[in-house]
């Protein structure tokens, strides 16, 4: 996320492949003043419990399995 805010190319959301990574990247927007949903959105995949207690809440993106 550093990185990416550091090369100064505009960019309107982040689609993070796990929670943990849209948790470390939100940690990063926040210490940059970055305000999401406000600047930019952030979308997490896994539905971590934890989710629920963001404030204000990411989108998560819930992943269902079925086995044949």
């Amino acid at each position: 996320m550093n990185r990416l805010l550091d090369a100064g190319e505009p960019f309107t959301a982040v689609f993070a492949a796990n929670d943990q990574m849209a948790y470390g990247a939100r940690v990063a927007l926040y210490r940059r003043g970055v305000r999401v949903p406000d600047d930019i959105s952030l979308v997490g995949v896994d539905d971590m419990p934890a989710s629920a207690f963001m404030t204000p809440g990411d989108v998560v993106v819930t992943t269902i399995f079925f086995s044949a």
